[in-house]
């Protein structure tokens, strides 16, 4: 009777133990393999690296079977010029200023394939100084003027729209990032330098870290170089600052900014699937970025579905699944002011 009893135990447990296996085979077979990719995110503590940390932190937590690791880059512009050697390993940010230029150069190697997958922010600049006096293109004739670092795609701007002016030759041109104009500016190095502001869609304004501390030594004035019609000349993407809206005492009329903006990006040719899932995650979480970044709170399930240049620039799988969505897509410009 116990030999009977114990066998019959067995027997059971070996039949639990099948089905256990059986579920567990089939589980395994339904789980997709995990991928994992690189996202090119800029460089350390600016607002895009961020909120690609945030983007994929969203990834990792819900997507089951992709994986993205944020990677430093030495600016902005750098994610395509990485990726465009290795383009399955990587997704990346791309400004509207290296999408228009960098099928254009040489160096490199004439890349068009940066395909949009979704908004991330916007760089935003202006031209400012410490003397009250310089508010016109001739004010600035003889001046040391402050730009962006030789080569790099925001200088070309900032120098069309000195040519446009007629003034590139009778200034001192000045190079560096934002933090050099910063500095050179406070330090008495430079008379006009091009600076960053904080911007968030689809009209707010802040002068930013660059600016608040050239306030600690005296008052920065904004000069109005860049008008809308100039802007759209040179191939620019204008952006008015109400009257105010930066400072109530310095800025008391209307001037435009121009608009770089940030997009996150695959290669035309990245597997379809990976495109998907990233821009499907990014559109879920499009409310929640601001907790990451005060500019996230510029990314919205409106925002996140826009282009620059073309529609062609958008991955057509990101195009294809806003659109499932029933979201318009559109270009940046119908959200600025």
């Amino acid at each position: 009777m116990k030999r009977r009893k114990f066998l019959k135990m067995v027997v059971v447990f070996s039949l639990v133990l099948a089905f256990s296996a059986v579920s567990l085979t089939v589980s395994a077979a339904e789980k997709k393999p995990v991928t994992r990719k690189m996202l090119l995110g800029g460089r350390l503590g600016d607002s895009w690296f961020v909120l690609s940390q945030a983007l994929a932190y969203f990834v990792n937590k819900q997507s089951d079977w992709l994986r993205l690791e944020v990677v430093a880059t030495p600016g902005v512009s750098a994610g395509p010029e990485i990726a465009m050697k290795d383009y399955e390993k990587y997704v990346f940010i791309s400004p509207y200023a290296g999408m228009t230029l960098n099928p254009t150069l040489k160096q490199m190697e004439y890349y068009d394939k940066d395909r949009i997958m979704g908004y991330c922010t916007s760089n935003v600049w202006v031209w400012i100084t410490y003397d009250e006096k310089i508010k016109t293109a001739e004010d600035l004739v003889g001046k040391k003027v402050f730009v962006g670092r030789p080569g790099g795609a925001r200088t070309v701007y900032e120098q069309r729209v000195l040519e446009e002016l007629g003034i590139k030759d009778k200034v001192k041109l000045l190079h560096g990032g934002y933090g050099g104009g910063k500095n050179a500016l406070r330090d008495g190095l430079a008379d006009v330098a091009v600076m960053q502001i904080d911007y968030i869609l689809p009209a707010g304004f802040k002068k930013g870290a660059f600016i608040e501390d050239l306030e600690t030594r005296k008052q920065v004035h904004y000069i109005n170089l860049m008008p809308k019609e100039m802007q759209l000349k040179l191939g620019m993407v204008p952006l008015k600052i109400f009257a105010g809206a930066l400072d109530p005492k310095t800025q008391k009329e209307d001037i435009y900014a121009t608009v770089d903006a940030v997009y996150w990006c695959a290669d035309a040719r990245m597997d379809d699937a990976v495109v998907l899932e990233v821009t499907r995650i990014l559109y879920e979480n499009a409310d929640k970025f601001a907790s990451w970044h005060a500019q996230g709170a510029g990314i919205s399930k409106e925002s996140v579905s826009t282009y620059i240049i073309d529609p062609e620039r958008m991955h057509p799988v990101a195009k294809k699944y806003y659109e499932e969505q029933g979201v318009k897509i559109k270009p940046l410009g119908d959200l600025l002011p």
